[in-house]
């Protein structure tokens, strides 16, 4: 019999057995730190956009408004494509991939979500934000930016998970994102 240390009363405890520390084979060297071609982001143009795979999403709803550029990461689309199936409606995409050269990330520190390509914003207001809202976090977005007053109403939806904590101050037309 052992004493529990929180309560001091007698308990069951069954000791670990002692095991030798297993030493494991070194990795090999790593050649690059590329990522799989699956999670990856691309470089997508007009002519080269998997429609058949993102069928209610075009280049040009997804390309930065301002350079042209589309670089979505495949993961995020897939995701937005089942956001979509789940909703049964479509969405209208407000802003896409964003270029590191677009006048809204050249104006930040360090190139957010939208640069990466692992964010969208979608137009609703209301029922329809509540309703593609509870779905988004069903399919696995994990960064939920909300902005519903006012005019140009929208859900900011990212997987980023943990990357997406952040604070931001709370000047007029901010969005506070949040990990849910």
């Amino acid at each position: 019999m052992v004493k529990c240390p929180k309560s001091d009363q007698p308990t069951t405890h069954i000791q670990p057995l002692a095991r030798k520390p297993r030493l494991l084979p070194a990795r090999p060297a790593r050649a690059s730190r590329s990522r799989s071609p699956r999670k990856s982001k691309v470089s997508y143009t007009a002519d080269n956009w998997p429609a058949g795979r993102w069928p209610n999403f075009s280049f040009t709803e997804m390309a930065c408004s301002e350079t042209g550029e589309c670089g979505m990461y495949r993961a995020t689309m897939d995701r937005l494509q089942l956001l979509r199936s789940h909703y049964g409606s479509p969405l209208t995409i407000t802003s896409g991939f964003r270029s590191p050269r677009h006048s809204i990330e050249a104006a930040k520190k360090a190139p957010g979500s939208h640069a990466r390509g692992r964010a969208v914003d979608v137009a609703c207001a209301g029922v329809d934000a509540f309703e593609v809202l509870t779905e988004a976090l069903a399919v696995g977005f994990t960064g939920i930016g909300v902005k519903q007053s006012g005019e140009h109403r929208f859900l900011h939806l990212d997987d980023l998970g943990r990357e997406s904590i952040r604070r931001r101050g709370r000047r007029s037309g901010a969005i506070e994102s949040c990990l849910v």
